[in-house]
């Protein structure tokens, strides 16, 4: 989530400072990139969650045997028809509102940037 975070606020930083100053070209390559490992880190993000959440389930289904000290884990305490199965999906929701709303900061900077000069 780090990495994705990183490169969201470079990208914004980016938009920010040189956005204007990029010519057509530039613009395509620069939006290319970011798109491409955007898109990466959160198909990777939203599947190391399911990979967590289905371990987490793992561990509620050892937990229910007799005799597990595992009672007081998270996944087992919710129960199986908790909001944590949603967790992948919250993520994939808010990293793609987050890659679409600095997409949208880049064009809005242009356009303010193109409306001054």
């Amino acid at each position: 989530m780090a990495n994705f975070l990183a490169v969201t606020f470079g990208m914004m930083v980016l938009c920010y400072l040189a956005a204007h100053k990029l010519d057509r070209a530039s613009a395509i390559v620069v939006l290319a990139l970011y798109t491409l490992y955007s898109l990466g880190l959160i198909n990777e993000l939203y599947s190391v969650y399911r990979d967590l959440v289905g371990v987490g389930n793992e561990i509620a289904k050892s937990a229910a045997e007799p005799g597990s000290r595992l009672g007081w884990h998270g996944f087992v305490a919710a129960g199986p028809d908790s909001y944590l199965r949603y967790i992948p999906h919250w993520v994939l929701a808010m990293c793609g509102l987050g890659f679409l709303a600095t997409i949208w900061f880049f064009f809005h900077i242009r356009r303010r940037h193109a409306a001054t000069s």
